[in-house]
């Protein structure tokens, strides 16, 4: 939730916000191990907000994810199950070969 504040400033007063709640959780704690449970994500909390203070870019820069290619060919069986699976409603679904231009996701149904 904080990751996702609009800017800096709120993200910060998010992340003291939560801190103030779970040291406020942490007396009305009824075990050793709840109140040690609640400390640690306090101090979490804690460190976080100092990662904000010190962070000159907002939001965080997020890891860019790309799709795992297989060095291997498919077998001839892998292909049949693919090909049996993309079978929907008396459709065919063929699998891609490659990635699809994005002009095929235009259009009036998408937007």
């Amino acid at each position: 939730m904080i990751n996702e504040c609009s800017s800096k400033d709120e993200a910060l007063r998010q992340a003291i916000l939560a801190t103030e709640m779970y040291m406020k959780a942490v007396k009305l704690a009824s075990s050793d191990q709840q109140r040690t449970r609640l400390r640690s994500k306090c101090k979490e909390l804690l460190s976080r907000a100092e990662e904000i203070k010190k962070s000159t870019v907002w939001p965080p820069l997020k890891p860019v994810l790309e799709a795992p290619i297989s060095e291997r060919p498919v077998t001839r069986t892998e292909e049949i199950i693919l090909l049996e699976g993309s079978k929907l409603h008396g459709f065919i679904f063929p699998p891609w070969r490659s990635d699809p231009e994005d002009s095929l996701f235009e259009g009036e149904l998408y937007t």
